[in-house]
């Protein structure tokens, strides 16, 4: 609510250097839908913790929500220099390229994924899908590029962009997905994951 970031806020001013009480702040702009704050105060974290990988992957996810794909995926990227081996990382950076058209990146994300763990169902099929849409597009042009940006998702892409902020908000109340901690003991924020998406990231 309103009120419960008004007190964080002041909280924030008499202890600005608590990262526990800024975390909390980002959280409760995101459960507000104000994702620019939110994404301001999820960047002081990231700096904060450079060192931090869940750090990193709560900005990036804050990123991811506020339609600011390419730098989501950018910090996601630094998150798995920080942790090279977590296959659950390898299969979100690849489900982020491939709702950015960028397949063929995509397809070695899921691929390490399942070296790390041969088990990892969505990786799995993210890697199925990949190659699909590789091997099809290539019967089409003849050799291997990218395939054109998937339309499903360029549909939602562009119903975003020519939506009132206060339905984006609403969407983003009803399509949820949970961040991971950023310091123990501290809840980080739902916030909403792209909608209409081929990828899964679960």
């Amino acid at each position: 609510t309103d009120a419960s970031i008004a007190r964080l806020e002041a909280a924030l001013r008499v202890a600005p250097a608590s990262i526990p009480t800024r975390a909390n702040l980002a959280s409760a702009l995101a459960r507000a839908g104000r994702m620019r704050e939110a994404v301001e105060q999820f960047a002081l974290l990231a700096r904060a913790a450079p060192d931090d990988p869940a750090a990193h992957q709560n900005y990036s996810d804050a990123l991811m929500a506020a339609g600011r794909r390419d730098e989501a995926i950018a910090e996601l990227e630094i998150t798995i220099r920080l942790r090279p081996d977590d296959a659950d990382l390898r299969n979100r950076l690849g489900t982020a390229l491939g709702r950015a058209g960028r397949v063929r990146e995509a397809l070695v994300q899921f691929q390490e994924a399942l070296r790390l763990n041969p088990n990892h169902e969505s990786a799995r099929a993210n890697a199925a899908r990949a190659e699909r849409m590789l091997l099809n597009h290539r019967a089409h042009v003849g050799r291997v590029c990218d395939p054109p940006y998937p339309p499903i998702q360029a549909r939602a892409e562009q119903r975003r962009r020519h939506e009132p902020m206060t339905l984006q908000r609403s969407r983003l109340a009803r399509k949820t997905t949970k961040f991971p901690l950023v310091v123990p003991g501290v809840a980080i924020a739902p916030i909403g994951g792209a909608s209409g998406s081929i990828w899964s990231a679960a």
